[in-house]
């Protein structure tokens, strides 16, 4: 709870607030603290499932939800005479029965906000890590991509979608489509296909024979094709860990023996800290993706994989992104706090009263998005824990990639913690048949499934980099701006890495509480006890 907050309160009323065991008593003739802490208590109790889980409002301490209920609560207009008691803190956040996802479009402001643009040829890295990647702040980069071979070669004269030229070249690539005509409240149906395949899909739908809306997404060309050179990576995302990460593990994958059959266990040696195909399996692709989709395909609201940054070029066609900032993705949420509207009710997608009935606050949330029509050849920065939508406007082929580094890298490792809990709860009563160490490689597992990283796995990502910002640092003759550059992104590394120390001590996953990384190229054990040394 706020300081200031904090102050109007006595410690025993915040206790019995806190731990829910009583209904909060404020002393007579203050109806105003009786309002509050009404509201807070109810609040509370959504949050963490009636006071069971008090550590759940950690969350919404780092994602802004606490200062805001404290705005909100100051600033709502008092009772009235008629309702000075307020039985129901409901009555203040419920929104009217009539409502529809229509009038949340009439009711936001005319003309959202727009995006920030800036000019490439004007905007330097140093500007651009001051202004938006180190704030968290999103910006609309022009004419970043004039140069790129997928400009030319990608988008046919009248600057649409060239599909005969990828059906050509890539015919035979498989991609996965989603049917977004049938995502009313996430995420619909996947299926593979041929690139061939697609653009047969495509003509037809052109013609107007196809009502299937399908969306080519995730598809990893870079990897797939890394001769073909489609693109150059902007400078200012150059600092790259994840991606790094995995081309890395790719060229040592490339050199290294063939693992012998005895260490692929099962859950338990995988918690006791043997390697695994499954653990050779958790980073299996990196972070670099084309999709291509018809006017009409969308994606749902959503932060990015592990909270990473990411970053979107329009090769060709029109996108419209609406973005929310973190500090108010609470009102996202039902009024229990559990599931995550699947839009922001100003996109594509329509829907009856019953939406904001069980998403009270999503006309709030609506009318603090900020907008953006990409055009082509537009790319867009989004930070981290940004909630998006994305509508394409036009036939539409884009080039993103997702990354982290030394200014997000603590996003996705309180991701990953919350994860693991997560995962933990979800197969609580398997415990009492399992060892510790078979629990926890379920657990371990259940987490590599829905983050793509398990604890280990992440500190064997996040120790690469340590180990290479380390040695980094160690070569002599370094200009002082890179070897500062090299001592910030190793103290960041080493906060993550500390912090995966003591969660695997806990949870009895690490051998003996060490962390080696010497099967990184030219690594040793020495040099990673180095580096944890110089980061703790």
């Amino acid at each position: 709870m706020p300081a200031d907050l904090t102050e109007q309160v006595s410690e025993a009323t915040l206790r019995s607030l806190l731990t829910c065991k009583d209904k909060p008593q404020a002393t007579e003739g203050d109806p105003a603290l009786a309002r509050c802490l009404k509201i807070a208590a109810h609040v509370f109790n959504a949050w963490t499932g009636c006071g069971a889980r008090p550590a759940g409002l950690a969350d919404r301490f780092l994602d802004g939800s606490i200062d805001v209920l404290e705005s909100f609560v100051r600033s709502s207009p008092q009772p009235s005479e008629q309702n000075d008691r307020l039985d129901s803190p409901d009555a203040l956040l419920r929104t009217s029965p009539g409502s529809t996802r229509r009038e949340v479009r009439d009711s936001r402001p005319a003309g959202l906000p727009q995006l920030e643009v800036r000019q490439a040829a004007e905007l330097s890295y140093d500007a651009f890590v001051h202004e938006y990647m180190a704030p968290n702040r999103p910006v609309l980069i022009q004419s970043a991509a004039n140069d790129w071979k997928a400009m030319r070669d990608w988008v046919t004269a009248d600057g649409g979608v060239d599909i005969d030229f990828f059906e050509a070249q890539f015919g035979s690539a498989h991609v996965w489509v989603t049917d977004t005509g049938r995502q009313h409240s996430g995420c619909g149906s996947r299926r593979d296909m041929t690139v061939a395949e697609f653009a047969q899909y495509w003509r037809r739908f052109q013609a107007g024979q196809e009502r299937d809306i399908l969306y080519l997404k995730d598809w990893h060309f870079a990897n797939e094709f890394p001769g073909y050179k489609a693109y150059q990576l902007p400078h200012y995302f150059r600092e790259d860990w994840l991606n790094e990460y995995y081309d890395m593990r790719q060229s040592a994958a490339r050199t290294a023996p063939a693992a012998p059959a005895h260490e692929c266990g099962d859950g338990a040696t995988e918690a006791a800290g043997e390697p695994s195909r499954r653990q050779a399996d958790i980073v299996t692709s990196d972070y670099r993706f084309v999709y291509l989709g018809p006017k009409g395909t969308w994606t749902p609201l959503h932060a990015d994989v592990l909270r990473s940054y990411s970053w979107s070029t329009n090769v060709c066609g029109r996108k419209r992104w609406l973005l929310l900032p973190p500090q108010h993705t609470h009102l996202l949420y039902d009024r229990f706090g559990r599931e995550m509207a699947p839009d922001f009710g100003l996109g594509p997608e329509t829907a009856c009263a019953d939406v904001l009935q069980q998403f009270p606050n999503l006309e709030r949330a609506a009318q603090l998005v900020i907008e953006c029509i990409q055009e082509p050849g537009d790319t867009i920065f989004v930070p981290s824990g940004w909630h998006h939508t994305v509508e394409n406007l036009a036939d539409t082929l884009s080039i993103n990639h997702n990354w982290l580094n030394g200014y997000n890298i603590h996003w996705g490792w309180e991701l990953l913690q919350r994860e693991y809990q997560e995962a933990a709860e979800a197969i609580e009563d398997c415990r009492p048949m399992c060892e510790p160490a078979e629990f926890e490689g379920l657990v371990q597992r259940n987490l590599a499934a829905n983050c793509g990283l398990d604890y280990r796995s992440m500190a064997d990502f996040v120790g690469a980099i340590a180990q290479r910002e380390l040695a980094a640092i160690r070569r002599p003759g370094g200009p002082l701006p890179q070897l500062l550059a090299h001592a910030f992104n190793l103290q960041r590394a080493g906060f993550v890495l500390k912090g995966l120390a003591e969660a695997m001590a806990r949870s009895q996953c690490a051998s003996g509480g060490a962390i080696e990384f010497g099967w990184i190229p030219g690594g040793s054990s020495d040099d990673s006890r180095r580096a944890m040394q110089l980061v703790q």
